[in-house]
């Protein structure tokens, strides 16, 4: 099995919508956080509007690459993406965390599999990072890695939002684990 490192998050998530901000113990990080959601965030915004604009800034401002460095540490990843723009799932992940968190979204980062190629003989499974939030009582997958192309300039929605009862969950379950 391939593997891309460790990370692992076990935060409660109670929040509905956007409540007191929660930010990293980095003040350099958590200025650079206000600076992209003040550029990106409406306060007439919906969540659901809030967080596909934290997703898409976070698909087109980083681009994919494997890090041989494994750390664990959600402020090193983010220093990490701040100086290079780049990263592999466990920083699009912490990115994302982040921001949903400076937002006022408790957020976590879930570490698992996914699933390459699943129905082929080709099948590969690598260790991968994605996030999960609680909404109005339901729980949220989002996966802004596997939704973006390697280069930051195309994401989609496959990942944005899954949830069990929804289109997207036929699509989450193949690759996720």
């Amino acid at each position: 099995l391939d593997d891309e490192g460790g990370l692992s998050s076990h935060s409660a998530v109670t929040h509905n919508s956007a409540q007191d901000p929660v930010y990293t113990a980095d003040d350099a990080i958590n200025d650079r956080l206000k600076v992209i959601l003040d550029e990106i965030l409406d306060k007439n915004m919906s969540d659901s509007e809030r967080l596909w604009a934290i997703y898409y800034y976070v698909g087109t401002h980083m681009r994919y690459e494997t890090v041989s460095d494994k750390s664990e540490d959600e402020l090193r990843l983010l220093r990490y993406y701040f100086k290079n723009q780049t990263g592999d799932s466990r920083h699009y992940a912490a990115v994302f965390k982040a921001l949903c968190n400076a937002a006022g979204y408790e957020c976590e980062i879930i570490r698992g599999r996914f699933v390459l190629n699943g129905d082929t003989e080709f099948r590969r499974d690598i260790l991968h990072y994605w996030n999960r939030m609680r909404l109005n009582g339901m729980y949220y997958y989002y996966d802004c890695e596997a939704d973006t192309d390697e280069f930051g300039t195309q994401v989609r929605e496959y990942y944005f939002m899954a949830t069990d009862g929804n289109s997207k969950w036929s699509i989450w379950n193949r690759d996720h684990q």
